[in-house]
């Protein structure tokens, strides 16, 4: 009987050990981040211009997304702020989650929990920590991570904003990942998607929870019909198309890869939302205080190179280019292709006119751009690629200033009313590139340059033809001058020859 008990006994703790493991297995959090909320789409706007009007009262400022193999029902965020409040338990919603694509070979189930950050005080810095299974707390917690959530409304202060290319959990995208981690920014933009099933979501290896992620979808999503970013990334319309004020900026995520493979209906749609959204943000009084417009594509609209995208006819985005032109977009970022790049004003195609800084342009480059007449483009492809073993650097396009294979990462500076600054940094931390976009700053317009050198090439033309027509009387004058002294002196000694036969001497 003793015997017996005992076998009992170990198999009772056996089994009880197993399920606290496959518990731990099953609810250990994975791929947790916090991604920007709808209230940023609200705050700043004609029905909401307060963080306390009524309509921007209960919108998510950001949300807590991570996810687990199993149900996990008693999943859970812990919030902390940095002010010594009381630690916050809030419960998770989750939703069932499974995608299976034979011709992708394919096949993914987890569950993805959400939790809406409602109340959280602006710039005010905060830790939340995720739970998969709050009666085994100890074994199923991820990282505690440090946050806080920028400011909607413009101030004095600098808005700055990290830029993530294509990464893929590869030691460059690690070192890169760090590196825009330190970075002082308020939100991180990343563009043209990452891998789904890419292990750079942990908390521990990136920086998608120091700060809520704005995301613009793109090639990598496109294959599985955007079904993972939709859901770890959640915003209005799948993330197709959606806007954020934060700062001094009006942020307008627009996938362009989507508009040019939706239906015309769909089309349609996503064109009137654009031209509803970008007269908003584009009237006098709003734009003399958050003056930036940028739109934010997973594709690009204008890069150099012989990928996919940088052949697209500008004929094809013709549409949506002109509503950016009409409403003073003042940049476009986009990934989707492996490299960084960045133009002077374009439009259809061909460089517009902008005015130059005196002194900030060289035959190589422009680091200071003042009052384009169309949006700057800016390609920020590469955070991180490790298939890409030789990066290289593709042949400018005309409307190109600058490229750079080498991966990196960019910071947009959003830093007063009239500068606007972008600089790109490769995997050790080095600034490769540099540039400013300034808005009523008196400079020489490309239009004015461009007849002054026409004027000062006629002018030296007139000087070279001048200096060759004198030459050229000089020289035939010279000539003449000879012929003349040579047919005086041939002509005495033709007379002095003629005057000695007269006299009948003979010279020999």
């Amino acid at each position: 009987m003793k015997f017996s008990g005992i076998v009992k006994t170990v198999v009772f703790l056996v089994v009880f050990a197993k399920g606290i493991t496959a518990q731990e297995d099953v609810c250990k959090p994975k791929f947790a981040h916090l991604a920007l909320g709808s209230f940023y789409s609200h705050v700043g706007t004609a029905e909401c211009p307060t963080a306390e009007t009524p309509a921007c009262v209960g919108l998510a400022r950001a949300t807590v997304v991570f996810e687990t193999s199993g149900e996990c029902p008693n999943s859970v965020v812990k919030l902390v702020d940095s002010k010594g409040g009381q630690p916050k338990s809030l419960a998770t919603e989750r939703k069932h989650f499974k995608f299976k694509d034979e011709v992708l070979e394919l096949e993914y189930e987890s569950y993805v929990h959400t939790v809406a950050l409602k109340d959280v005080p602006i710039d005010v810095a905060h830790t939340f920590t995720v739970i998969g299974a709050s009666d085994n707390e100890a074994e199923t917690s991820g990282a505690a991570q440090n946050f806080s959530i920028p400011k909607p409304l413009p101030d004095d202060t600098i808005t700055e904003v990290v830029l993530l290319g294509r990464f893929d959990g590869g030691a460059q995208s690690k070192d890169i990942l760090f590196h825009a981690k330190s970075q002082p920014a308020s939100a991180t933009l990343i563009l043209g998607g990452i891998n789904p099933l890419s292990e750079t979501l942990r908390p521990s290896e990136s920086a998608l929870s120091h700060r809520p992620v704005l995301y613009a979808s793109g090639s990598e999503d496109e294959p599985t019909n955007y079904a993972f970013s939709k859901r770890r990334f959640p915003s209005a319309h799948d993330g197709h198309y959606f806007s954020a004020n934060i700062g001094k900026g009006h942020f307008v995520v627009f996938s362009l890869r989507h508009y040019l493979t939706a239906s015309e209906d769909t089309r349609k749609t996503m064109l009137e939302w654009l031209k509803k959204d970008l007269a908003e943000a584009d009237v006098a009084t709003v734009r003399a205080t958050r003056p930036w417009i940028i739109l934010v594509s997973g594709d690009p609209f204008y890069c150099s190179g012989d990928a996919i995208p940088c052949q697209r006819p500008s004929e094809s985005f013709n549409d949506v280019e002109q509503v950016l032109s009409q409403h003073g977009v003042d940049i476009v970022l986009a990934g989707g292709v492996p490299h960084y790049e960045r133009t002077v004003s374009v439009f259809e195609g061909h460089v517009a006119p902008f005015d130059v800084v005196p002194g900030h342009e060289t035959d190589d480059t422009i680091d200071q751009i003042a009052n384009p007449t169309a949006p700057i483009y800016v390609v920020v492809g590469n955070s991180g690629i490790e298939d890409i073993k030789e990066p290289t650097t593709p042949p400018l396009d005309d409307y190109s200033i600058f490229a750079e294979a080498e991966p990196g990462y960019a910071v947009l500076s959003l830093e007063s009313t009239t500068h606007l600054k972008v600089s790109f940094r490769n995997v050790k931390n080095e600034e490769k590139d540099a540039f400013y976009l300034l808005k009523g700053v008196q400079g020489e317009s490309t239009e004015k340059s461009w007849q002054k050198s026409l004027f000062l090439f006629v002018l030296f033309l007139l000087i070279v033809i001048a200096i060759a027509g004198a030459f050229a009387f000089w020289y035939f004058r010279r000539r003449d001058l000879l012929r003349k002294k040579e047919y005086f002196l041939y002509s005495l000694n033709e007379e002095n020859s003629n005057e000695n036969r007269a006299n009948g001497i003979e010279i020999r």
